[in-house]
């Protein structure tokens, strides 16, 4: 309730909202990637071939033996046109995709657009879902 309230969202959301929320996404990982080891917010930088350079944070990132999955979070509660919405970050999830594979030597095995309002989680592959 302390966190809802500093950030303003208190008057949209209960602590049980969020729970649900957690307790959604939690059962999505252990059900999907159970063996995964969780990691938030992690720094990522990468230099394309171009030079451009680019820095971020991976809401979470899954590591599993064979790979990682990428997960971002996404605060939209319009669930007629989630998908639409979710394609529209495919691009920073690519980014993503390019900047764990280049520091890790890894596969990603899947990019997820979680919307945790309307509770829907979407892979995104290349430009599509």
């Amino acid at each position: 309730q302390r966190l809802l309230t500093r950030y303003g969202v208190d008057k949209v959301l209960t602590d049980a909202d969020m729970i649900a929320v957690y307790e959604r996404l939690n059962n999505f990982i252990k059900t999907n990637y159970p063996n995964a080891k969780i990691l938030r917010e992690c720094p990522i930088s990468l230099r394309e071939a171009n030079n451009q350079v680019m820095h971020g944070f991976i809401d979470m990132l899954l590591e599993l033996d064979e790979g990682y999955v990428i997960i971002d979070h996404k605060t939209f509660a319009g669930a007629g046109i989630a998908k639409e919405e979710a394609r529209k970050y495919a691009p920073q999830l690519n980014a993503y995709r390019r900047a764990v594979e280049a520091a890790t030597n890894k596969k990603v095995l899947a990019t997820l657009i979680h919307m945790p309002i309307i509770g829907i989680i979407y892979e995104v592959k290349g430009y599509t879902l």
